[in-house]
């Protein structure tokens, strides 16, 4: 692999890792746990709601004598995939006091109650799991029939489907401060019994967190390691010979990032596109290529931590909204270091708003400071927000834009990147991914 590409790592793990030599399994099931921490922080406070949850779960299908675990674990870190583009995290608009929803006028909201088939939709296009995505589908839907969004009863709802909303009940319940100990969450479980839980799930629910799940949840310090331990029992996902399990992953991963809001959809495919086709007139080769690509793909994946209202926002953004939206690509640094094989692509995954002339962010980087794949996507990303749909800016033509990078070159980006970039980028022509 060519050095340049993926250097000045601002992390003490300088290793290079061929394509060829990536653990697909590993990096499938460390993406899909650290996207899922991605989506649970807010006010940059992390919720710990899917893991929780993915706990729970796979604790439930253990106890129950179930094969399954690694498909409810995963199904549970998953399962609000399909809410990412909600004003407010979902926790707030199914959180539960006395039985009743705390923002009733939110928990009515379509996109609320179509959330489990978007996030089914997803789950299934992953490879490995499509067992997950049925549980994930019905994950709503109540013992009494009174659940969304099929209104299914007893049993019509899957075993698995009945654990996972029994252990994203009982996350819920843990954030309410009618439930501030055992005993307590204890009742309100039990009077959920045969309602809106099997008896059977919400009876070995109660006698797990009796035998100490409870506590274990509650300690946020020993979380972490907690989820380890629980990753490692359910075992990884199995990935097949010949699927590009890791493009295949980071691809639908990536359309999650851009359901965040509708002006970036289709936004990161299209600038992994234009990534990759400027890295083939620079030359590069295959591994630099391939890593370039989803980098590319997961450039924005820090954005899922950022406030939707504050991307949607029409207006021109105050100071300290433009310094929260700068934080998206620490965060995007943050969690794509979590997987192990994509360490060497986390700066340049989250360098691409350095500018050539030392004025960007976060680190002010300039000239051959800022890796060359970040180069290439800053100049990828520029050109895409020029010729798409924002809310903050009119749509330019494929020409002006390309003067725009033109002009720009020497100050924002690297002249000799848009030199070998507008050329590709000119001659694109309709042929837009969407």
């Amino acid at each position: 692999m060519k050095a340049g590409v993926f250097r000045k790592c601002p992390v003490t793990v300088q290793s290079k890792t061929p394509a060829t030599e990536i653990n697909a399994g590993r990096t499938v099931n460390e993406l899909i746990s650290a996207v899922s921490m991605a989506m649970d922080i807010e006010d940059g406070v992390k919720l710990y709601h899917g893991w929780r949850v993915a706990i729970i779960a796979a604790d439930l299908t253990r106890a129950m004598g179930r094969d399954n675990p690694m498909e409810t674990f995963y199904g549970g870190l998953l399962h609000d995939v399909g809410a990412v583009g909600l004003p407010y995290h979902l926790v707030h608009y199914l959180a539960k006091q006395s039985g009743e929803p705390r923002y009733d006028e939110r928990a009515m909201d379509p996109a609320v109650v179509s959330h489990p088939l978007l996030s089914a939709e997803i789950v299934s296009s992953l490879p490995g799991i499509v067992g997950a995505a049925r549980a994930v589908l019905d994950h709503h839907e109540d013992w009494n029939g009174h659940g969304f969004p099929r209104g299914l009863h007893d049993t019509e709802i899957g075993v698995d489907a009945q654990i996972l909303h029994a252990a994203d009940t009982t996350d819920l319940m843990l954030r309410d401060d009618e439930t501030d100990a055992l005993d307590s969450l204890v009742a309100r479980i039990a009077g959920l019994a045969s309602a809106r839980l099997s008896a059977d799930v919400a009876e070995c629910l109660i006698e797990r967190l009796r035998g100490g799940l409870y506590e274990a949840l509650m300690d946020t310090g020993c979380l972490p390691d907690l989820f380890e331990s629980s990753r490692a029992q359910v075992g990884k996902i199995p990935v097949e010979r010949g699927v590009d399990a890791i493009g295949v992953t980071l691809d639908v991963l990536s359309r999650v990032v851009d359901n965040k809001h509708p002006y970036t959809i289709g936004h990161s495919r299209r600038v992994a596109r234009y990534s990759l086709l400027i890295g083939i007139a620079m030359g590069l080769e295959h591994d630099d290529l391939t890593m370039l690509k989803w980098a590319a793909l997961i450039h924005d994946v820090g954005k899922l931590s950022v406030p939707a209202q504050m991307l949607d926002k029409p207006a021109a953004l105050s100071p300290e909204e433009y310094q929260v939206l700068q934080f998206h690509v620490s965060y995007t640094f943050d969690i794509v270091s979590m997987i192990t094989d994509l360490r060497p692509v986390a700066a340049v995954a989250s360098s691409h708003h350095e500018r050539h002339d030392g004025s960007g962010y976060p680190l002010g980087w300039a000239g051959d400071d800022i890796p060359l794949g970040a180069q290439i996507i800053a100049v990828s990303d520029a050109f895409d927000a020029m010729t798409s749909q924002r809310p903050y800016r009119s749509l330019n033509d494929v020409a002006a834009a390309c003067r725009e990078l033109q002009d720009k070159a020497g100050s924002q980006f690297n002249p000799d990147v848009v030199r070998m970039a507008v050329p590709v980028l000119r001659n694109l022509g309709l042929v837009i991914v969407r």
